[in-house]
C-alpha cells in the first residue's frame, strides 16, 4: 500500500483542529480516529484506493475490522479534472467507539498515486 496516502489520510484527519488547539491531541476526544489502531487505518486505506480506482460517483464501499467491530464508508462524490488531473471527492464516514464521524476530501491521481493536493489545482 501507498505509505503516502496513508499519511495523507493520518494527516487530514488530524489536521482539522491541530492550528487551533496548538498542537494539542484534544480534539481526537470522542471521534473514530481516537480508537484506530494500525489494522483499522490499514483498511481504510485499502478501501479508499479501491474507491478511488474502480468505483463511479455515488457508489460505496465498506470497511470493518472484525476483531474491533471499528468501520466505516467511502464514497466517491464527483470527479472533475482540473488542469489535465483527474480529481475526486471521496466522502469518508467512520464509526468506532459509539462514535461516528464524516468527511468530505479531494484527492487528485499524481503519477505516484492518488494524494490530497497540498495547494491548488
Amino acid at each position: 500500500m501507498n505509505k503516502i496516502f496513508t499519511y495523507a489520510l493520518i494527516f487530514i484527519f488530524l489536521s482539522f483542529s491541530l492550528p487551533a488547539l496548538s498542537g494539542n491531541f484534544a480534539f481526537l476526544y470522542d471521534t473514530p480516529a481516537q480508537y484506530f489502531g494500525a489494522q483499522d487505518w490499514k483498511m481504510l486505506e485499502a478501501t479508499a484506493n479501491y474507491a478511488l480506482n474502480k468505483l463511479p460517483n455515488g457508489k460505496s464501499a465498506k470497511w470493518q475490522n472484525p476483531k474491533t467491530s471499528h468501520h466505516g464508508i467511502i464514497k466517491p462524490l464527483n470527479s472533475i479534472k482540473k488542469q489535465g488531473i483527474l480529481c475526486r471527492d471521496l466522502q469518508i464516514t467512520n464509526y468506532a467507539q459509539h462514535r461516528s464521524d464524516q468527511y468530505v476530501f479531494m484527492f487528485c491521481k499524481f503519477h505516484t498515486g492518488w494524494k490530497v493536493p497540498n495547494k491548488q489545482i
